[in-house]
């Protein structure tokens, strides 16, 4: 998987459980992940977790000082 922008060492990311878009109290329902990435193509969101190993990106930017 290649992304435009991977975006890593992130401390917390808070992120709804599951892959689909949720709606009402099932929005209650989060995941925190802590060192965190976020790999963006096209503008939008392509995939976040904890380890961005396998993601390959033309830009790299990391959060950690």
């Amino acid at each position: 998987m290649e992304a435009d922008l991977l975006i890593y060492n992130i401390k917390k990311i808070y992120t709804p459980l599951g892959n689909c878009p949720l709606c009402g109290s099932d929005m209650e329902n989060i995941e925190e992940i802590e060192d965190a990435y976020i790999a963006i193509k096209d503008g939008k969101i392509l995939a976040a977790g904890k380890s961005p190993a396998t993601i390959s990106a033309k830009k790299k930017l990391t959060q950690k000082a």
